[in-house]
């Protein structure tokens, strides 16, 4: 359900641009939320978090050849699951 009708974007002057996958994709960098429901960079999909009980998310690049040609998205139901 999360992903029905979502949009994600790589651009940075979009907001669908500017959470973690847009990020990681931009920078080839991993991009870690420990507090998902707090954090402003993911005002567009705090509900859609909520109401899959994360809390939080690991946005790792997937590369070939040096570009990004994927993300790989991992969420938590805990507060600082990753480190």
């Amino acid at each position: 359900e999360y992903l029905n009708d979502i949009h994600i974007s790589a651009d940075e002057s979009v907001p669908e641009g500017q959470g973690p996958i847009g990020i990681s994709i931009r920078t080839n960098t991993p991009y870690w939320c420990q507090d998902y429901l707090n954090e402003p960079r993911l005002a567009l999909w705090i509900e859609r978090g909520k109401k899959s009980g994360w809390a939080s998310s690991a946005a790792l690049p997937l590369s070939q050849n040096g570009k990004v040609i994927g993300v790989l998205v991992v969420y938590n139901s805990q507060v600082h699951a990753f480190d």
